[in-house]
């Protein structure tokens, strides 16, 4: 038996139980997927790592590795904390669906996705991750459209730009593979980092190639939204983080962190300036979301371990934020098609619970205090520390800049929702299944806002695991 393929077919058996179940029973399939994901996780957990596996007092031989193509697949170590979160994430998500309508192909594509991810983890040289990465983007396209929403902008533009990218990456990958370690020529280091920069510039949304989050937040489902901005955008982050792993000498180049730093400002500043001028939930959301990305990058930036784990916080709570978003938008989107700041005046008195879920969720995701993301924006603050000259002021104006103006933005569409409270009849319309994950949400949120430490040290472990990513 060999680890990894068996994490990488499971999705695609999973998937396909789904698809077969759900013509007699929806529910059932629901639940299949999110089982398959939930078993996913512990078997990331629980899989050992170069010895067979023991059970009830038999031993299974594990593989180390298979070959397909002339690339290995190989599961390590490293790789755990992905996994783990991208099958958790995929647990919460499924199991939301539940409180939504999706349709067939949802949990089957979702699934298959999540397989390509774990390829993507588990590939040699994992340069070739971003191969299947662009699948995984392609794949996307299959949720991110249905009948409301024919013609998603946003997933074209998606696949687009990680498949300009792909390119440049692999370009570097050969470069970097022909001198195995640090080019001792400055033109191939240049001619390396310039290919990175690129590369990394169309798969992490960086300005100007962040179209594809805004447009997918107004053009497509919203639950399939969250999927996208949690799962792929996640996956992206994990590839960031094996890369700097991997190729340590890259650490000890500032300009590498100092790009960092420049393109989690960029998406900050361009989120903070963009959000407040949406009349539409949707845009604002994805404005939001590209905002916390940056944060996410300034983290990074820090070059300390300690910004490592606040990523990963952040990352981790942001798809709490999105999930909660995502059903409370569609619950909302039922009634009325549109979100614009017209359409949704005076709606907290017909859809109170979903109401108060879309905007707690979104001033989570821009790291309000006492809800679950500000940890996440507190800790870069502080990672980010005293600047000793004026230039270095502009990270920690970027981070609070986009906070506030986000945070305004949502409350100006919470003050649109009360508004007319004279005039509208308490009504409630959200059903028994929504408001049931709605209020668990929201609950979390507030909880996680108000006792970080109840996941904190999980994550803070698990960011262990990439070795150590500061600068030497």
């Amino acid at each position: 038996m060999n680890s990894a393929l068996l994490l990488m077919l499971v999705p695609l058996v999973g998937g396909l139980t789904a698809y077969g179940v759900w013509p007699r029973s929806p529910r059932l399939a629901t639940l299949s997927g999110a089982l398959t994901s939930g078993v996913l996780a512990l078997l990331a957990l629980w899989l050992p790592v170069g010895e067979p596996i023991r059970l009830l007092g038999f031993e299974i031989p594990v593989d180390q590795a298979f070959t397909i193509l002339g690339r290995e697949f190989i599961f390590e170590t490293s790789g755990r904390p992905a996994l783990v979160f991208l099958h958790l994430a995929g647990t919460f998500l499924f199991a939301g669906t539940l409180a939504v309508p999706m349709r067939r192909l949802f949990i089957p594509t979702s699934l298959s996705i999540l397989g390509a991810m774990a390829a993507a983890l588990f590939v040699r040289p994992f340069l070739y991750a971003a191969i299947f990465l662009a699948l995984s983007a392609a794949a996307f396209g299959g949720i991110l459209s249905d009948p409301h929403h024919p013609r998603s902008r946003g997933a074209l533009r998606l696949l687009v730009f990680v498949v300009l990218g792909m390119p440049f990456i692999l370009l570097a990958g050969s470069q970097l593979s022909l001198s195995g370690q640090i080019p001792s020529e400055l033109d191939q280091l240049n001619r390396i980092l310039v290919l990175l920069g690129i590369g990394f510039a169309f798969l992490m949304a960086l300005p100007p190639f962040h179209f594809w989050m805004v447009d997918i937040a107004d053009d497509s489902p919203p639950y399939a939204v969250a999927f996208v901005l949690t799962l792929f955008q996640g996956a992206a982050i994990f590839f960031l983080l094996r890369f700097l792993a991997e190729f340590a000498w890259l650490r000890t180049i500032p300009q590498v962190h100092q790009a960092l730093g420049v393109a989690g400002a960029a998406m900050c500043l361009m989120g903070g300036m963009l959000a407040p001028i949406q009349d539409r939930l949707g845009r604002l959301t994805g404005y939001a979301a590209m905002a916390n990305m940056g944060v996410i990058l300034l983290a990074l930036s820090s070059g300390k371990e300690a910004g490592t784990e606040a990523a990963l916080v952040m990352l981790a709570l942001r798809g709490l934020s999105l999930g909660v978003w995502g059903v409370a938008l569609t619950v909302l989107r039922q009634r009325y098609s549109q979100d614009t700041l017209t359409d949704l005046r005076g709606r907290a008195k017909e859809q109170p619970l979903a109401s108060t879920a879309v905007v707690v969720a979104g001033l989570s995701l821009a790291g309000l205090p006492g809800l679950a993301g500000f940890s996440g924006h507190w800790a870069t603050l502080q990672l980010l520390g005293a600047p000793t000259a004026p230039a270095n002021y502009a990270p920690l104006l970027a981070i609070a800049g986009s906070m506030i103006a986000c945070e305004l933005a949502y409350l100006r569409f919470a003050s649109a929702m009360l508004a007319g409270a004279g005039r509208l009849a308490f009504r409630r319309e959200e059903g028994r299944l929504p408001a049931l994950f709605l209020g668990a949400g929201v609950m979390m949120l507030i909880l996680l806002g108000l006792l970080p430490q109840l996941v904190l040290p999980f994550i803070a472990r698990s960011a262990l695991l990439f070795g150590n990513l500061a600068v030497p």
